[in-house]
C-alpha cells in the first residue's frame, strides 16, 4: 500500500452483487475453481510447459519488517507475506476481476449484507494441520482490530460448519470481495498463533505456495516450495532466495553477472539498454501506482496555506520529470489515485506555469517564501533523489529553500508514518483492485492514516467516500470518486507528480514472471527454461 511500486486500466468492470451465486460468477467477472487456474496458466505460459526445480534469486530493495499483516504497510513485507499466506479471494492476474483463493465459492444475500464463503477442503497449513473455518474467523477477528478503516462496514463472522464461514456487514459494501484479498486478512492457524503469540511471526506458517525456511535479517530471506499447495503443480522452483540489494545499479549488475535471477525496481535510465540485452528480459508491467511529494500540513504553518501548496504544484514541470528522469516510462499526474477504477480522466496535471505560481505565492500568507526539508528513501533514490533535486531547484523561484535528506528505507518509513517530516518523496500502490483502500489510506482524512500522514482534512470528502463504498452501482461510485478527485486536486495536499509502469528485469531463463497490477508477483508461477 505504502510508497513503492501498482492499476492502469480504467476499463475495470465491477462485479454485480445482488443475487450473486457461485453458479453465475464466471459470467459476471468473478472466476471460480479451475476456471481461475486455467485463466492464470493461459495468461502466463501461452502453451509452454513449465519445468520443476531450481533456486530463484530475487533482488529486493529492502528487508521485510514484519510478517504480521495488520502491523505493516511497507511493500516488501506485504509482497513477501503474499507468498507465504493465502486469503479468501485474490485478484485475477490482469487486475480486472476477483477470483477464488481459499474460498472456492461464495454466496451473497439479496440485500448485499451477508457473504457466505465455502472453503476449499484440500488445504493444509505448512505444519500439516488442515485449514478450518475456525482459522478463518480467528484471522478476521484478529486482523480487523487494526484495519477498521478498510472494513468499516464489517460487523462480524460466524462459523457455519468446518468448511463454511458467513460474514455479516452493517450495510452493503461494494469493495468487500476485493477487501477479502488484502494481505491484512491473510488466514493464519488459530492454534499456533494463540499458543505462540508474537513468536509465531518469527517463523510464520501459512497455506501459501512457499514456506518460511530462514531469515538472515538485512541480508537474505529463504522460502521453500510448499509441496502440498492447493494450486499444484505450482510452485515450480524449489526455493526462493530473497536478497537485499538496496542499490539499483548493483541489482542490475548482479542480473547481468548471473548472481540474481530477478531484480525489482529497475531505474528508468537503465531500461533502454536492458531491452537490447539478449541475456535478460525487461518487464514493463502495468500496475496501480502513484508518485507525489507529501506535505505534512501541520508541521509548518505555510503547508496549511492552500495557495502555497497550489503554487508549488504550478512551479514543478511534471512533463520534464517524465522525459528527463523517467526516460518516457510514465506520465504526469494531477491526482493521488492511480489509473484504476476511481481515477478521473478529466482531472489534468497542474501545468507548469511559473507566473501563476509566483502570483499565488504573492497572495498567500508567505509571499517571501520559507525554508523546509524533504526526505528521500535511499532504496528508491534513483530517480527519487534526482527528482527531489529538480524540485529543490524549481522551488527556489518561489523563494522556497529545500534541504534534502536521503535516509535508509526503515528510517524513512518510521519518520513518514511517525510522522516526523515536513516533505517527503512518496509513492503508493494498491493492494486491491478497488479504490476504496487508497482513498482511505491517502485521501480521506478520517479513514485511519490521516490521509497518508499529511493531516489533510476535508469533511465533504469524508462523507462522499463513505457514500461511495456503500453503493453497488459501478457508474454511481465512479461519479462520486470523480468528485473527490476534483476536490483533492484543488486542495493540493501534495505535489502530484506522475504514474509509471513497473520496471523489473530477469534472466532470460526465467519464465512466468510478471508484476501484477497490485504490485506483487506470483513467484509460484515462475520456472527456468534450459
Amino acid at each position: 500500500m505504502q510508497r513503492a511500486p501498482l492499476v492502469h486500466d480504467p476499463r475495470f468492470s465491477r462485479r454485480q452483487f445482488l443475487g450473486l451465486t457461485a453458479a453465475g460468477m464466471a459470467g459476471m467477472g468473478i472466476l471460480t475453481g479451475s476456471v481461475a487456474d486455467e485463466h492464470a496458466q493461459a495468461h502466463l505460459y501461452s502453451g509452454a510447459t513449465p519445468k520443476r526445480g531450481g533456486i530463484l534469486r530475487l533482488g529486493q530493495t529492502g528487508d521485510v519488517l514484519k510478517f504480521d499483516g495488520p502491523a505493516v504497510s511497507d511493500n516488501t513485507s506485504i509482497w513477501t507475506m503474499l507468498l507465504i499466506y493465502d486469503q479468501l479471494t485474490r485478484p485475477t492476474a490482469d487486475g480486472l476481476n476477483i477470483e477464488p483463493s481459499l474460498a472456492q465459492s461464495w454466496d451473497i444475500s439479496p440485500d448485499g449484507k451477508t457473504y457466505t464463503f465455502h472453503l476449499r477442503r484440500d488445504v493444509k497449513f505448512h505444519d500439516g494441520s488442515p485449514l478450518t473455518a475456525e482459522d478463518v474467523k480467528f484471522s478476521y477477528d484478529r486482523a480487523l482490530k487494526g484495519i477498521s478503516f478498510l472494513f468499516a462496514a464489517y460487523k462480524n463472522m460466524e462459523v457455519v460448519d468446518q468448511h463454511t464461514v458467513r460474514a455479516y456487514l452493517k450495510q452493503p459494501h461494494a469493495p468487500f470481495l476485493s477487501d477479502a484479498a488484502i494481505y491484512s486478512v491473510s488466514i493464519l492457524p488459530k492454534k499456533l498463533v494463540e499458543s505462540m503469540g508474537a513468536k509465531f511471526f518469527e517463523h510464520p506458517i501459512g497455506t501459501g505456495p512457499f514456506m518460511f525456511k530462514s531469515w538472515a535479517k538485512g541480508s537474505q530471506l529463504i522460502l521453500a516450495r510448499n509441496p502440498s499447495h492447493f494450486r499444484a503443480p505450482r510452485p515450480y522452483v524449489d526455493e526462493i532466495h530473497q536478497l537485499i540489494v538496496p542499490d539499483a545499479n548493483s541489482r542490475i549488475l548482479q542480473i547481468e553477472n548471473g548472481e540474481l535471477d530477478i531484480a525489482l525496481f529497475v531505474p528508468p535510465a537503465a531500461a533502454g539498454a536492458l531491452q537490447n540485452n539478449p541475456n535478460v528480459t525487461l518487464h514493463v508491467d502495468n500496475f496501480f501506482d502513484s508518485h507525489f511529494i507529501c506535505m505534512q500540513l501541520t508541521s509548518k504553518p505555510w503547508f496549511a496555506d492552500k495557495l502555497v501548496r497550489q503554487a508549488m504544484n504550478y512551479a514543478i514541470d511534471k512533463d520534464a520529470i517524465v522525459k528527463h528522469f523517467l526516460f518516457g516510462f510514465g506520465e504526469a499526474s494531477g491526482q493521488a489515485i492511480p489509473k484504476m477504477f476511481g481515477y478521473n480522466d478529466a482531472v489534468k496535471p497542474y501545468p507548469y506555469d511559473l507566473t501563476k505560481a509566483k502570483a499565488l505565492m504573492a497572495q498567500s500568507k508567505f509571499p517571501k517564501g520559507f525554508a523546509t526539508s524533504m526526505l528521500v528513501d535511499a532504496s528508491t533514490a534513483v530517480p527519487d533523489k534526482q527528482i527531489a533535486e529538480y524540485v529543490q531547484q524549481s522551488l527556489k523561484a518561489l523563494n522556497i529553500e529545500v534541504t534534502i535528506q536521503v535516509i535508509d528505507d526503515a528510517t524513512f518509513t518510521n519518520r513518514t508514518f511517525g510522522p516526523k517530516y515536513e516533505m517527503n518523496v512518496q509513492y503508493m500502490t494498491s493492494d486491491i483492485i478497488d479504490p476504496d483502500e487508497l482513498m482511505g489510506f491517502a485521501v480521506v482524512p478520517s479513514a485511519g492514516s490521516d490521509a497518508l500522514w499529511t493531516y489533510y482534512k476535508n469533511p465533504t470528502i469524508d462523507k462522499l467516500a463513505t457514500q461511495a463504498s456503500s453503493i453497488l452501482d459501478h457508474g454511481q461510485r465512479q461519479r462520486i470518486y470523480s468528485q473527490i478527485d476534483v476536490m483533492h486536486h484543488d486542495d493540493a495536499p501534495m505535489i502530484f507528480l506522475y504514474h509509471s509502469p513497473s520496471l523489473s528485469v530477469s534472466s532470460a531463463k526465467v519464465q512466468g514472471f510478471k508484476v501484477l497490477t497490485t504490485g506483487n508477483y506470483r513467484l509460484e508461477e515462475c520456472w527456468f527454461s534450459s
